[in-house]
């Protein structure tokens, strides 16, 4: 089993995201030790956020490249690859204000690329990634779970669901700035994340 281990926090001590990302991956291991981890942290090694350059090598033929253009869609290319050789693919990502961290919106939108990870027909857009499992250790520290201010884990099911990306557990840790819910908050996940179970295809 080849695992992608995306984190996305700003904060690289105490992330609540992190640790928790972490722990899934580390279940993950546990049940099938022979499995494959790749790494891709966006909160220490940032991703560029997309330029012209990046535009025009998403529509346009390579042959037509310019310098920026080429580099642009080498490191769009190398980011898509990491996740078609995923089987699952692991995330941290904390709230902030109100949705997630630019880092990682950075990140997909150098992955959310058009004839490569999804692509337009008569019928309307269909995802090109398939057949992959996506868990996301949700961090916040209010609660916004039935909040029409929450715009992180309702954007990440739109966002996974157009790339083809369908089959997504969430695993949501909320109240994490209170001092009286935070503990069993964090708890009540790590519990949840001990009773994961992945089958490999």
């Amino acid at each position: 089993m080849h695992l992608l281990h995306i984190d996305t926090s700003s904060q690289i001590q105490g992330s609540h995201s992190r640790n928790l990302s972490k722990k899934i991956v580390n279940k993950i291991i546990c049940d099938h030790p022979d499995s494959k981890v790749t790494i891709r942290d966006v909160g220490m090694h940032v991703i560029p956020h997309i330029s012209e350059a990046t535009i025009k090598a998403f529509y346009q033929e390579e042959a037509t490249y310019d310098e920026d253009m080429a580099k642009s869609s080498k490191l769009s290319m190398s980011l898509i690859d990491e996740v078609r050789q995923s089987d699952v693919i692991v995330l941290g990502v904390p709230m902030y204000n109100f949705g997630v961290p630019s880092t990682l919106k950075a990140y997909i939108d150098h992955i959310a690329r058009v004839n490569h990870t999804f692509k337009f027909t008569a019928e309307g857009p269909i995802g090109l990634l398939k057949d992959k499992k996506v868990i996301v250790a949700i961090t916040r520290g209010g609660s916004y779970s039935h909040s029409p201010q929450n715009h992180q884990d309702p954007y990440l099911k739109t966002l996974f669901s157009f790339l083809g990306l369908d089959d997504v557990t969430f695993f949501v840790a909320e109240r994490l700035a209170m001092p009286n819910f935070a503990e069993h908050a964090l708890l009540d996940v790590e519990k949840a994340i001990e009773r994961l179970c992945i089958t490999h295809k």
